[in-house]
């Protein structure tokens, strides 16, 4: 198991999980994260971005965007009337 949030350079140990045999004891396992690049989401620190294209209607009149998160769940951002959104707007989501 590795928990959500572990940065590139993280290190899991699995203690004795190594190589087993009769009468030998076994070694350490170590794992070490790298975090590879993902096609939607950018991570900085313990946040996730993601770059939505909104059109110009949603954006001054408001609207609904649907996002596809990590884990299939599909995530419903509201964008309200008379809230307009500029360009490089940051909007957190849960």
């Amino acid at each position: 198991h590795v928990d959500r949030g572990v940065k590139t350079g993280h290190k899991i140990d699995f203690r004795g999980e190594g190589d087993q045999m009769p009468g030998v004891l076994p070694g350490d396992v170590q794992f070490e994260i790298e975090q590879k690049p993902h096609s939607r989401f950018q991570r900085k620190d313990d946040d996730l971005f993601y770059h939505a294209e909104i059109d110009l209607l949603t954006a001054l009149a408001g609207g609904t965007i649907y996002i596809e998160h990590l884990d299939d769940r599909w995530l419903t951002v509201s964008i309200f009337p008379g809230d307009p959104i500029t360009p490089g707007t940051r909007t957190p989501f849960f």
